[in-house]
């Protein structure tokens, strides 16, 4: 009796399980034929979500081969009776191919059962910003803090849905990086959360949107655009390094939404006097708009000019001066006392500045050539060598 019974059930069970995979097969009547028929031996609630799933249509394929004639067997007994022989062949051979396939479907339906359902990993990707205590006495300062520290809240929930996947969670992980004043002036709004956590209408904060909002509201109080435009019109560069200059310049442009063509006319304004003039003489300058291109142009001239310094500065030079003649006056000053030699020594850098500057010659101070390949002083270091009058630089005459 107990035998019977346990025969019962398990058919009562093919036949449910059978039924329930049947209406996902209905392109295939031979198939749920043989369900309805001999029923399901394993549960196909894994393989009906396979084959919901199944996008590529693989299994559709796999169950409707070029080989499986059912359908057209019954097709062509219904067109003729002189042919009903042929298609009742057709009908078997195609029965056979569907109980192999009905089997293969017991087989997945198991392995599919006993698979392991993934889940979700329950492991951070991101890392939490520092707390924003809202100390800082700086507004604009402060606001900067604030608005990166809520650019990383968000990016914590982006990229860890599956850890913030309710608005507590999002709120409460709000509230815990909150320290410091920020946190004294919300506290009491806090504290509506930690007292009635499970009672989402007691909280002042409904949503982690409405939360942020909120202190928006305390920390977004500065229009950083105009206070950017106004240290924007007072940087230059001056005696600074051009790249700590361009830092600061870019960082500014960009807070005032300044666009390519304006970045470059500033850039032109605000670099020192010899990059500025060095500019201007270019005969192929960049695009209007092209600011990379300006600024590495700014960067090349300002390197040279600190490389011309620096070999300048490094080098021994030697002078070599004709001997003194009876008629050889030393320069003096309009007082008649001999002219001062640090005043001299300036007037001299200065020159070599103006001619660095301009593209001159350092020692006839004519431009398209530079001193290794000045006509004058070839002729007045040959004159120099024969013993002949020195005619070299102003105030130095035979």
């Amino acid at each position: 009796m107990d035998s019977k019974t346990d025969t019962t059930s398990v058919k009562n069970q093919k036949a449910i399980w059978a039924m329930t995979l049947a209406p996902c097969l209905s392109d295939f009547p031979a198939i749920t034929h043989i369900l309805e028929t001999e029923g399901l031996a394993a549960d196909p609630s894994a393989l009906i979500a396979f084959i919901k799933g199944n996008q590529d249509g693989a299994l559709y394929a796999l169950l409707s081969s070029p080989n499986n004639t059912c359908a057209m067997a019954h097709d062509e007994a219904t067109i003729t009776q002189n042919q009903l022989h042929l298609a009742n062949e057709q009908l078997r051979e195609a029965t056979e191919q569907v109980r192999s396939r009905t089997l293969l479907l017991d087989r997945l339906t198991e392995r599919l059962a006993d698979a392991p359902v993934p889940r979700v990993s329950d492991r951070r990707i991101s890392r939490n910003p520092d707390p924003f205590s809202g100390d800082d006495k700086n507004i604009a300062n402060r606001q900067e803090t604030y608005a990166t520290w809520k650019s990383q809240i968000h990016l914590n929930f982006a990229q860890d849905p599956n850890i913030f996947d309710t608005e507590k969670r999002r709120i409460l992980h709000i509230c815990g990086l909150l320290s410091g004043q920020a946190y004294q002036n919300n506290r009491d709004l806090l504290d509506t959360i930690t007292k009635h956590p499970s009672d989402p209408t007691a909280w002042e904060w409904p949503t982690s949107e409405a939360a942020l909002n909120a202190l928006d509201k305390q920390y977004e109080t500065l229009d950083l655009s105009l206070s950017a435009s106004i240290s924007f019109d007072k940087c230059f560069q001056k005696s600074r390094p051009f790249q700590n200059f361009l830092a600061e310049f870019t960082n500014l442009a960009k807070k005032c939404k300044k666009t390519e063509e304006q970045k470059v006319e500033a850039l032109k304004k605000k670099v020192s006097e010899s990059i500025a003039k060095a500019l201007s003489t270019l005969d192929n300058p960049p695009a209007r708009n092209d600011f990379t291109t300006w600024a590495a142009k700014c960067q090349i001239f300002y390197d040279n000019q600190q490389e011309y310094e620096h070999n300048y500065q490094s080098r021994t030079i030697t002078r070599q001066l004709p001997a003194p003649t009876p008629t050889l006056t030393q320069p003096r000053s309009p007082a008649g006392d001999p002219m001062d030699l640090d005043l001299l020594n300036k007037m001299k850098a200065e020159e070599r500045q103006r001619c660095y500057t301009n593209g001159l010659c350092f020692y006839c101070k004519a431009p398209g050539h530079d001193v290794d390949n000045c006509e004058k002083k070839k002729i007045a270091d040959t004159r120099r060598s024969s013993g002949q009058t020195f005619h070299g630089r102003a105030g130095f005459r035979g």
